[in-house]
């Protein structure tokens, strides 16, 4: 492979990356089930009140932290089912769950039944989290969408190489 071989690619991958983020949304599929999760909770402007269901503790797997602990809490809120496929009842309120960790002290103030600031993706409200700097983003099922975000790297990856074989009939590489 050469550099410019490499660099094409490069250049059609960011061309089908931007395709794809410009027309999913215009076929009715949120940004937000194409972007990795942790970009998705950063632009996240769904708010809402929860409450603590739940706190527990876990000893920390790694044999070099014995000892520790990795402190959770549970919490729940409702939010308006989005339009999207395979929701029956769009605009309806809903319940949604997940679960953050937490560092010591903020499990420490937190009381179950106490109400706690949520923040959530108003197109997936799965992806939620505590608003609070402490916490962050929930690490519940359902919340990460690997699945989907690895067909949409797939996707960019077959987009990128349809390009790359327009570009190399329009201009083919030098022997």
């Amino acid at each position: 492979m050469n550099l410019k071989l490499i660099v094409r690619f490069l250049i059609c991958l960011a061309a089908a990356i931007f395709l794809l983020l410009s027309l999913l949304p215009k076929a009715g599929i949120p940004k937000s089930h194409s972007l990795p999760p942790n970009v998705v909770y950063a632009g996240a402007r769904g708010r809402a009140t929860g409450v603590i269901t739940k706190k527990y503790d876990k000893d920390v797997w790694n044999p070099l932290r014995s000892g520790e602990k990795t402190y959770y809490l549970d919490y729940r809120f409702a939010a308006r089912a989005p339009a999207a496929p395979g929701v029956t009842r769009p605009g309806v309120p809903k319940t949604y769950n997940g679960t953050v960790v937490v560092n010591r002290e903020l499990y420490d103030l937190v009381r179950i039944g106490q109400s706690a600031p949520v923040r959530y993706e108003v197109t997936h409200p799965e992806i939620s989290g505590l608003d609070a700097r402490q916490a962050g983003r929930s690490i519940r099922g359902g919340s990460a969408l690997l699945s989907g975000w690895l067909v949409y790297a797939f996707a960019a990856l077959c987009v990128s190489c349809v390009l790359m074989g327009l570009l190399e009939r329009r201009w083919p590489h030098e022997g």
